[in-house]
């Protein structure tokens, strides 16, 4: 029709959904972090990722936490709230305070991309771990700390276990 718009010829219409699409790939060009950190692995200008791959890494700076591993006979009396002492194995001798954040609501192996199958018959018992966040106290106080260092941690439940009596 040539009396109609023309915002209805197709190749308007064309034309103004390249450049909505070419806006939302511009917006897109820009990756904004939840928290503020350190990123690693940045990806090069013009580098295409597919779906689902990591673009970057990133390391937050504002909190830190170490999460600690305890066997599911160490957690009895453990809960939110408990004093914590830290040591990283980076720095001997040094230590910090911190208080227990939370409880992993299940076990490290509830969590396995391929959970063990004990329908054999030769059932061994092995104790579970399960992961507790212990969120430091004052992480300034101190050496830098960096993610991924060995630590090990005592947490002050109130409670102490008798020694077990052998018969």
């Amino acid at each position: 029709d040539v009396d109609a718009p023309y915002e209805q010829h197709p190749r308007y219409r064309a034309a103004s959904a390249e450049l909505r699409q070419a806006r939302l790939d511009l917006k897109r060009t820009s990756v904004r972090a939840s928290l503020a950190g350190t990123v690693s692995n940045v990806p090069t200008p013009g580098q295409y990722l597919a779906a689902g791959n990591v673009a970057m890494v990133l390391v937050g700076s504002e909190t830190f936490w170490v999460e600690a591993n305890f066997k599911e006979t160490e957690i009895t009396h453990l809960h939110a709230g408990q004093h914590a002492t830290i040591h990283i194995d980076t720095y001997p001798g040094r230590r910090w305070e911190g208080r227990v954040e939370s409880l992993s609501p299940a076990t490290g192996a509830e969590f396995s991309v391929i959970p063990a199958q004990n329908a054999t018959g030769n059932w061994v018992k092995v104790s579970q771990r399960v992961a507790v966040r212990i969120r430091f106290a004052d992480p300034g106080a101190g050496p830098v700390l960096r993610s991924g260092l060995s630590s090990s941690v005592e947490v002050d439940t109130g409670n102490h276990r008798l020694p077990e009596l052998l018969l």
